[in-house]
């Protein structure tokens, strides 16, 4: 299990396409940040809450789909995987393998834009209230909570690369589901039923930590959906890789 992790991050590390993203995801905070009037004002923590809640109107679910297409399927088509399984590998190790690697890239892609625009905006303006030991909890609680939300996003696209082994259809099934996604969400604003459930989708659970200050429900909710997800998605990814016949 450990070489087999050493062997996905040596490819992540190799990956031009990986670094790519990163790149784009980079660039689009960028421009963000140059037309934004408010980030020209805001202090450090307003401006990582307003990148985290511009992370779902940009791309960043479509990278994923399509990173996850380039990581993960195409060595289904390339026949690493089988030789993986031909070696004497367990497919539950080269399933965890791929995942967590997979994982990994996706907070590159979604935490790099908000961590470099807070950076900016705190040494510019600096963090936007006084930086007390209880303000760095809160930060760092708000980040942990977002990265669960993201895992659970991110297992969605690992389900969706597993189950089809296919490159179009992983991309369009992501795409598919990022174009509900937005469509719900502009219903949302006018309909209250269907923001409740707008808001007790997985994909949504970022938008549900940067939209406002969290409560004890708004955590419940989005620890349990994320939590629920991730959990489903590892158990019907691996039961289903377990069982397929790898050609």
């Amino acid at each position: 299990m450990f070489n087999l992790l050493k062997i996905e991050f040596y490819k992540l590390r190799k990956s031009k396409l990986f670094y790519f993203f990163v790149f784009l995801s980079l660039l689009q905070a960028l421009v963000i940040y140059s037309f934004s009037e408010s980030l020209k004002v805001d202090g450090g923590k307003d401006a990582l809450m307003y990148m985290l809640f511009m992370q779902s109107s940009l791309a960043s679910n479509i990278i994923g789909g399509v990173f996850a297409a380039d990581f993960i399927v195409t060595e289904f088509t390339s026949g690493y995987i089988k030789n993986l399984i031909s070696y004497g590998h367990k497919r539950s190790h080269i399933f965890l393998s791929k995942s967590i690697a997979y994982y990994v890239s996706i907070l590159a892609f979604n935490f790099s834009p908000p961590l470099v625009v807070f950076l900016i905006a705190t040494i510019k303006r600096g963090y936007g209230e006084v930086f007390t030991f209880r303000a760095f909890l809160s930060l760092l609680g708000m980040l942990l909570f977002t990265a669960i939300a993201q895992g659970a996003i991110a297992s969605i696209n690992v389900l969706i690369a597993f189950v089809t082994k296919n490159m179009n259809l992983t991309i369009g099934i992501v795409v598919g589901i990022d174009f509900a996604y937005r469509i719900i969400s502009f219903m949302s604003i006018r309909n209250s039923s269907i923001r409740w459930v707008f808001q007790k989708l997985a994909i949504s659970q970022p938008y549900v930590i940067a939209a406002k200050e969290s409560g004890v429900y708004e955590v419940l909710q989005i620890l349990a959906i994320s939590l629920l997800t991730i959990a489903l998605c590892i158990v019907i990814s691996n039961h289903i890789f377990k069982k397929a016949d790898i050609k």
